[in-house]
């Protein structure tokens, strides 16, 4: 909680409420441009394409309706979170597809990097950890192929549903049919 205060905080720093909404639109500023290269970088690098998806993707991201809420009016900074979240993700991901053009010391660096965006992330909102599941997921998937992803998503449902974890984030399910959640299990 002591994180989120004080990205929040960062904004009043210029003693003014003006500051603070400065923040939050520089951030949703910062979301646009790494929403942008992530898609240039990954999609269509050598094919010319007519339909210019990078930029679509953009423009939708800040064209939905809880975005421009939370940068016109809203002071909570959730699209700062978002910004620190896709930019872990984004990176997780850039590692993972150029993997042998990396040496260990510039792999080291970026590993410690996601970590302390990942752990920040997670220090500002107890939710980002969906973050980190997603984390394992991309590594699953980029070291076993789509059987690693869909055998961690199972291992994922099951372990919740085992546990009755499912109920703390108000998720409806049935509780009292024992023999569903062991056959999910």
């Amino acid at each position: 909680m002591y994180a989120w205060e004080l990205f929040t905080g960062i904004g009043f720093l210029f003693k003014s409420q003006a500051g603070a909404f400065f923040m939050n639109s520089f951030s949703a500023i910062l979301s646009s441009i790494v929403i942008y290269l992530s898609f240039s970088s990954l999609l269509f690098q050598s094919k010319k394409i007519y339909l210019n998806i990078p930029l679509l993707s953009t423009t939708i991201f800040m064209s939905l309706p809880m975005v421009i809420f939370q940068v016109a009016k809203d002071m909570k900074l959730d699209i700062g979170l978002f910004f620190i979240s896709f930019l872990c993700l984004y990176l997780l991901f850039y590692l993972s597809t150029r993997y042998k053009e990396f040496s260990e010391k510039q792999k080291n660096i970026l590993l410690i990097l996601i970590g302390a965006l990942a752990g920040l992330a997670f220090t500002i909102k107890v939710t980002s950890l969906l973050l980190i599941s997603g984390i394992f997921a991309v590594v699953f998937f980029y070291s076993l192929g789509i059987f690693g992803f869909i055998g961690y998503v199972s291992i994922y449902i099951s372990i919740f549903t085992f546990f009755g974890l499912w109920g703390f984030m108000n998720v409806i399910y049935p509780e009292e049919n024992t023999y569903l959640i062991n056959l999910i299990s």
